[in-house]
Parts: structure tokens; C-alpha cells; sequence
């Protein structure tokens, strides 16, 4: 499955940057949820955040490596976030 990632920029951007950037980040968020959809997107949203967060700094790129970005954010969060989901679902359907 393909996904489409888009970069904008008001100046005049290395074009190169941009795109090497961009797989970098789309490979990140593959390690991080597996897949990258519209709904692991939506579901994960604050650390995507995070994870932009530590990526980019003032629109210039940092840290790229995905086994660094895991001590800064934490794998695991993603798995228990998953884990609690997976929770709340059945216990919404035992109520039913």
C-alpha cells in the first residue's frame, strides 16, 4: 500500500532534503504503528506529535534514526495505547 506524504514550503527548499526527510519520516511511523493509514495516523496523532517534535527543530531536520527516537519516545507507549483500546473495546461490548 502506498501512502502520500506532502511537504509545503514558503522559501526556496533543497528539494533533495525534503524528500529524503519525508521517506525518513514515513519509514519511522512504519516502525512505530506497522502501517501507515489514515487511521493508525488518527488513533496515534499526539506521538506523531511527538515524534515531529523531536525530528525537526525550527523546520530543519535532527534526528531521523528511528532507534534513537524510541529512547525519546518510547515504543512501548504505542503498544500500550493499542493494549487500552483493545480494553475499552471489550469491555464496551460485555456491557452490550
Amino acid at each position: 500500500m502506498w501512502a502520500i506524504v506532502l511537504a509545503l514550503s514558503k522559501r526556496n527548499t533543497n528539494a533533495a532534503e525534503v524528500i529524503i526527510f519525508l521517506h525518513r519520516l514515513s519509514s519511522v511511523l512504519i516502525e512505530y504503528f506497522k502501517e501507515l493509514e489514515e487511521e493508525s495516523i488518527r488513533d496515534n496523532f499526539v506521538i506523531i506529535y511527538e515524534l515531529l517534535d523531536e525530528m525537526m527543530d525550527y523546520g530543519y531536520p535532527q534526528t531521523t534514526e528511528s532507534k534513537i527516537l524510541q529512547e525519546c519516545v518510547p515504543f512501548d507507549i504505542c503498544l500500550r495505547k493499542a493494549s487500552a483500546d483493545e480494553q475499552i473495546e471489550d469491555i464496551s461490548h460485555r456491557s452490550h
